[in-house]
C-alpha cells in the first residue's frame, strides 16, 4: 500500500499541472514508489493532451479520472480521495508549489498521534515572501475579532483548533476521517469548502483532530484577490447556506459579516475613499444591510 496520496483537482490546468508535479518529484522526501499521485479533471477542453504529457513526466503509475462535469473543487476532490488507497491524502491545487520536503515530516505527524485528522502548512507567495492565508476564522467567530484573529495569528503561526480553518490550497487529510466527517460538500460548487469540513469534523472528532505544523512549507501562486463586489456577496451566501444546514442562524453570520465589514470599510476609507476596494466594500455594506432588512421584514411578516 501507498504511503500517502496527492489529489490534485485540475480544469483547464496545463499551464499549471506540470511544474506543480514537477515540484512534487523535485523536493520529495519519500521514494516515488510510496506516493500516489491522482488527477482528477472537471471536465477541461484539453484533458486528454493534458493527462498524456502527464504520464510522460511521472510515469504510468498515476490515477487519471476524468470527470464527466465540472462539479466543483468538492466534489473533485472527492472523487480523488475515495480513490486513493493510502491512509494520508495531500490536497493540493495545480497552482502549488513545494520548495521543500514535507511529505516524512507530515506523515510522521499522522503516525504519532491517531487523533490528528487534518495538517496545514504555511502558505508563502514565494521562498522569500509569506502569505497571510495560511488559515482562517470561522464566521462563527465575532467580525471584529475575526480581523484580530486573522491578522496576528498568521503572522505569528498561532493556529487555534476551536476556531480556525486551513487555507484550501494545500493540506494534509486521513482519508477514513475524512470519509466519516462526509468529505466536502458537494452541493457547494465554490467557496467555503474548507470551513464547512472543519465544522464537520470539529463536531464529530473534536478540535484535537486538527493540527499546524509551521516547519512545513508551500508556495500557493496566488496573488492578493483584487477587490469584488461579486465575490463578497457570493462568499457571504455560500456561508449562510453552509451554516442554515447546520442550524446557524442567517442573521447570526449576516451580523459576524457587517462587523468585519465595518472595520475593513474604515481601514479602507483612511487610505482613500476613492479607490476602488472601498467602493467595492462599501457596495458589499449596503447589500448586508438590504439582506438584513429582508430578514426583518420576513420576522414581522410571520408575527
Amino acid at each position: 500500500m501507498k504511503r500517502a496520496a496527492i489529489v490534485i483537482v485540475t480544469y483547464n490546468s496545463e499551464a499549471d499541472i506540470l511544474d506543480c508535479i514537477k515540484s512534487i518529484e523535485a523536493h520529495s522526501d519519500l521514494p516515488k514508489k510510496d506516493l500516489e499521485l491522482i488527477i482528477v479533471d472537471n471536465d477541461s477542453r484539453n484533458a486528454d493532451t493534458m493527462f498524456a504529457g502527464i504520464k510522460r513526466l511521472w510515469g504510468e503509475d498515476v490515477i487519471l479520472i476524468k470527470n464527466t462535469l465540472n462539479g466543483g473543487y468538492g466534489q473533485g476532490n472527492n472523487l480523488g480521495i475515495r480513490a486513493a488507497t493510502a491512509p494520508v491524502v495531500l490536497i493540493m491545487n495545480p497552482d502549488v508549489r513545494l520548495y521543500e520536503p514535507v511529505f516524512a515530516r507530515a506523515l510522521s505527524r499522522f503516525e504519532g498521534n491517531e487523533k490528528i485528522g487534518l495538517l496545514g502548512m504555511v502558505q508563502m507567495y514565494s521562498e522569500t515572501r509569506r502569505s497571510n492565508h495560511s488559515f482562517c476564522p470561522a464566521w462563527l467567530v465575532n467580525g471584529y475579532l475575526l480581523l484580530a484573529l486573522y491578522a496576528v495569528c498568521n503572522r505569528r503561526d498561532w493556529y487555534l483548533p476551536r476556531w480556525m480553518y486551513v487555507h484550501g490550497s494545500c493540506f494534509f487529510v486521513r482519508k477514513k476521517m475524512f470519509l466519516k466527517a462526509g468529505g466536502f460538500d458537494e452541493t457547494n460548487f465554490l467557496y467555503g469548502e474548507e470551513e464547512d469540513l472543519h465544522f464537520r469534523m470539529k463536531r464529530l472528532f473534536g478540535p484535537a483532530c486538527f493540527a499546524f505544523d509551521k516547519s512545513l512549507h508551500y508556495i500557493h501562486l496566488a496573488s492578493e484577490r483584487q477587490p469584488s463586489a461579486d465575490y463578497e456577496k457570493r462568499l457571504f451566501e455560500v456561508n449562510a447556506a453552509l451554516y442554515a444546514k447546520k442550524g446557524i442562524s442567517r442573521r447570526v453570520i449576516l451580523r459576524h459579516f457587517l462587523q468585519a465589514n465595518r472595520l475593513l470599510l474604515l481601514k479602507a476609507g483612511l487610505k482613500s475613499k476613492a479607490g476602488e476596494r472601498y467602493k467595492v466594500l462599501k457596495a458589499f455594506r449596503e447589500y448586508l444591510l438590504a439582506r438584513r432588512a429582508d430578514i426583518d421584514m420576513n420576522k414581522q411578516a410571520r408575527i
